[in-house]
């Protein structure tokens, strides 16, 4: 029959050294899960094209499809604009006014109140555009897990990279989905649908 063997002080002192950091290790581990789980979205207040301060809060009630870009974008950001629109028109038409699409410009150096305005009405005029300064823009995008940087300037202008994906928030205000850009639009629209109460 084996007999228990107690341990020697220094095997027992490193023993204790094992557990401490197996403990610390486990702990960074928590705390890095922690951190990474913490959910995206909330609420934030920019500028629309009437110069008024405008909450996300202020559309509760509201499915929201909110989309980032910029008006000298060649090809992504009117894409995307226009399958929102075909997006709004798939909806049956009791439930298009409970849906809002928010555009926010990540170039408001360039993109005036007046021109996001007129680029919008283009596609709805129930579109909202909104602004602020690049570093209120930047916060947005941290909130939502996303951002935009500005490629260097070339004979034809500076072009900005900036996220692609649709962010969806349902009434409460809450984040609830991100749609890859192409998604295709029958599974936009049935998800929003599904939102609508």
């Amino acid at each position: 029959m084996n007999k228990f063997t107690p341990l020697d002080a220094h095997e027992e002192k490193t023993m204790q050294h094992f557990i401490f950091y197996r403990w610390c290790f486990l702990y960074f581990c928590l705390q890095s899960i922690f951190v990474t789980a913490a959910p995206l979205g909330g609420n934030f207040s920019l500028t629309n094209t009437e110069g008024k301060s405008v909450a996300l809060q202020d559309y509760a009630g509201q499915v929201v499809l909110l989309t980032f870009g910029f008006l000298s974008c060649p090809d992504i950001c009117p894409t995307t604009l226009t399958e929102l629109k075909q997006v709004i028109n798939a909806l049956p038409a009791t439930q298009r006014d409970k849906v809002t699409v928010l555009f926010i410009t990540v170039d408001p150096e360039r993109d005036t109140a007046e021109k996001l305005k007129t680029y919008l009405q283009y596609f709805s005029p129930n579109f909202v555009g909104l602004r602020g300064s690049v570093a209120e823009i930047r916060n947005v995008c941290k909130q939502y897990g996303t951002s935009f940087r500005y490629l260097p300037k070339t004979e034809q202008g500076y072009s900005v990279e900036h996220a692609s994906q649709l962010f969806i928030i349902d009434s409460t205000g809450k984040l609830v989905r991100l749609m890859p850009y192409g998604t295709p639009r029958e599974i936009v629209v049935q998800y929003v649908a599904g939102l609508i109460h």
